[in-house]
């Protein structure tokens, strides 16, 4: 098998395993999201800190030199990636896994409009207009709901700037990751030591309640090993187009298996986030066509007659 083919089959991998999450997500609904957020961190850190030190890859980490600017980085990533699975866990288990949907549709037309906002980056019109139909899409769905949607509006934000303290960190994504765990992993060891739930029982005993709660780490870090390896192998329109397939099956799943509530206001708002979407994409595949076409011509050009 091929790289790219390899590749293609990691990142399908990873954004099934990601679309599907809600329903490993509802089997601890009984836990607060609190308590989950602090096992997932823990078991994360130490799955991901394993994989390093069995691929040879941890002497590197500690190897690299990082700047305080970096350190702080990586604090503020692993605080807003946490952020990100605890609002996560709260909308799947308070029966909002379409509204989760929602903000995974409208993450990657945020991270387009933070770089222009912080990073200066110019937008070409296509982008404007999908930005501005996504808006109104949600103004659709604030008043669908009867109140802004925060669900979507958190995981869309603390997702989207994560991916933007990203463009400051020249590790890799596991690296980094894994670094960023670091610096919340002993609050979340001392949250769940101090804990009077009960959860903390999966440190001592071999329960079934225990060994999932210990498995979230297994749920975090194997997608994500995937992923790192799919984001080397294959360009980034591919990623683009793939990473749909996680809010895709959530909203499958909202609507056919948890029965969610899907009127035609809320209809009406996910077809202009789709429409936006589609005005994305295509945009971006003509911008790519046009920029190739205008390379293949420099080229010519340069050719002696």
């Amino acid at each position: 098998m091929s790289l790219n083919r390899k590749g293609l089959l990691a990142a399908t991998s990873a954004f099934i395993a990601w679309g599907l999450l809600p329903l490993y997500w509802k089997l601890l609904s009984e836990f607060p999201a609190m308590e989950v957020l602090a096992h997932r961190v823990l078991w994360s850190f130490l799955i991901l800190a394993a994989f390093l030190i069995l691929s040879a890859r941890l002497t590197g980490v500690l190897r690299s030199s990082l700047s305080l600017s970096s350190v702080v980085v990586l604090i503020f990533s692993g605080a807003l990636i946490s952020g990100n699975w605890l609002v996560y866990v709260m909308a799947i288990n308070s029966g909002n896994v379409l509204e989760s949907s929602l903000g995974y549709f409208i993450n990657p037309l945020f991270i387009v409009f933070l770089g222009a906002v912080v990073l200066g980056e110019r937008l070409r019109a296509g982008q404007y207009c999908a930005i501005g139909i996504a808006f109104i899409g949600v103004l659709l769905a604030a008043l669908s709901y009867g109140r802004i949607p925060y669900y979507a509006l958190a995981l869309a934000g603390t997702m989207g700037t994560y991916a933007l303290t990203k463009k400051f960190v020249s590790l890799g994504s596991i690296e980094s990751l894994t670094l960023e765990m670091s610096s919340v992993v002993a609050p979340a060891t001392l949250f769940l030591l101090l804990s009077d739930a009960g959860s903390t029982q999966a440190f001592v005993d071999l329960s079934y309640h225990s060994l999932l709660l210990a498995s979230t780490g297994v749920v975090t870090a194997v997608p994500l090993v995937c992923f790192a390896f799919a984001a080397k192998q294959l360009p980034m329109y591919e990623l683009g187009l793939l990473q749909y397939i996680s809010p895709s099956l959530q909203f499958a799943l909202a609507v056919f298996v948890f029965g969610e509530e899907f009127d035609f206001g809320r209809a009406v708002a996910f077809a202009l986030i789709w429409a936006a979407i589609a005005v994305f994409l295509l945009e971006g595949a003509m911008h790519r066509k046009r920029r190739q076409r205008r390379e293949l011509e420099l080229k010519c050009e340069e050719l002696p007659l």
